[in-house]
């Protein structure tokens, strides 16, 4: 995360606009945790702007930029399409306030509804599961150098959030957080590791779907795409799909049996679904707490989810309920062995 406040300006994000892709249009800045998003409405349609940090290598930007076209070229799933700037570059460097070099990227926007601000029945959370199961196959073959990056948000790292704890306050809460962590990195990463390992989206959450008036569904914001084991981008989503009541596991598993419609996982990942879930909520609670200690100003955006996730991980043992258990076991009967 940035700790310094926004440098780009919404006069100044209409002027890259219009320099360096020859539009004209009025922009409006968008939440964000790191980069700098820009809404921009004119004459030739609406776009989203994104202005990377400073400190952001190159690298990273290109995996983004190339992860987003090589999707758009599969078609399987509705994603922003990149455009060109006047001189033919997918990106452009500009300076900001302060002088620093930064590098931007237009896109198309999507409209629509972003799935966070409405309520979802079952066979949405089933339709997003096969939403991701499609960008997954999609990613099969997508290679970029930068994509082995070590990213705090690839679930197989978890266990490095030990460190943040180190860093807040103690409590028993906190020290019940550090168990599961320590717990996962000493009994899960072992099974985990040998598992199969792609490039994903990883952060399949409701923040980052976009429902078109028409009923389409596409997904944006790539910034924490990274390959890892593909089991783990399925439980990021799931982990977004937790109830709110005492059983928040069965609305998770709605978006397991869509994402295994189209691309079964193997017995062997779905023996580790639940104990890996359990470990996204703790390290989403974990981060959300550092950040929002670390950034107060930012506190609000960055630790929305910790109240709710909270609850949400005091219904989830560490071991999965009898009932919790047999329905995982009926969609393993169903997996490739």
């Amino acid at each position: 995360m940035r700790a310094q406040p926004v440098e780009i300006s919404a006069a100044e994000a209409e002027a890259i606009a219009l320099r360096h892709w020859g539009i004209e249009a009025a922009a409006t800045p968008l939440p964000a945790e790191v980069d700098e998003n820009f809404h921009l409405v004119g004459a030739n349609g609406e776009f989203l702007l994104k202005v990377v940090p400073a400190e952001e290598p190159e690298a990273l930007t290109d995996l983004v930029t190339a992860a987003l076209r090589h999707v758009e070229r599969d078609g399987r799933v509705q994603v922003q399409r990149v455009l060109a700037t006047v001189d033919g570059d997918p990106v452009a460097e500009v300076a900001d306030g302060a002088g620093e070099r930064r590098r931007a990227r237009l896109t198309t926007f999507v409209p629509g509804t972003m799935l966070r601000s409405q309520p979802l029945d079952r066979e949405l959370r089933e339709r997003l599961g096969g939403v991701l199961a499609r960008l997954a196959l999609a990613l099969s073959d997508f290679d970029h150098p930068a994509a082995d990056r070590e990213l705090s948000w690839d679930l197989r790292h978890a266990g490095r959030m030990l460190g943040m704890l180190d860093e807040l306050e103690p409590s028993e809460w906190r020290r019940e957080l550090a168990a599961v962590l320590a717990a996962f990195e000493a009994e899960t990463v072992p099974r985990l590791e040998p598992l199969p390992r792609q490039v994903v989206h990883n952060d399949l959450s409701k923040d980052n779907v976009v429902q078109a008036p028409d009923g389409g569904i596409a997904v944006i914001d790539f910034g924490d795409i990274v390959r890892t084991q593909r089991v783990n981008d399925v439980v990021v989503g799931m982990a977004d799909h937790l109830g709110g009541g005492a059983e928040p596991f069965v609305e998770a598993l709605d978006f397991l049996r869509g994402y295994q419609a189209l691309s079964p996982l193997g017995r062997d990942e779905l023996a580790l679904i639940y104990e890996l879930v359990r470990t996204r909520v703790v390290t989403r609670i974990v981060g959300g707490e550092w950040r929002g200690a670390r950034f107060p100003e930012n506190s609000a955006y960055v630790a929305r989810n910790v109240e709710r996730l909270s609850a949400a991980l005091a219904h989830l043992p560490p071991r999965p309920s009898p009932a919790d258990a047999a329905r995982l076991e009926a969609i393993a009967a169903e997996a490739p062995r």
